[in-house]
């Protein structure tokens, strides 16, 4: 019982580090952040989205990919988890 308590409660802990919640469209709603990580999120996700259904569509802000660390860090991480979450998805079904 003790080890199912300790491994039931570093899951809660690690829980939150991961991508946001996803709607029914697989999009990531951002985690926590400053607007700008946020917007750089769904930016990312969406074109990681686009590109693991072979959608040449690329959603970002150039300017603010280049001067804005909080966008960037935030597009670079949604891209990836949603093009690996989109293609995960095409695998399974």
């Amino acid at each position: 019982m003790k080890a199912y308590l300790l491994a039931l409660g570093s899951a809660l802990l690690v829980l939150p580090a991961g991508c946001g919640s996803t709607g029914a469209s697989g999009t990531a709603s951002p985690p926590p952040g400053p607007p700008s990580y946020q917007q750089g999120y769904v930016d990312g996700c969406t074109s990681g989205e686009n590109a693991a259904n072979n959608i040449a569509t690329q959603v970002k802000n150039d300017a603010s990919y280049r001067s804005d660390a909080d966008y960037r860090r935030g597009w670079n991480e949604a891209h990836d988890s949603c093009l690996t979450g989109a293609m995960n998805r095409k695998t399974r079904y």
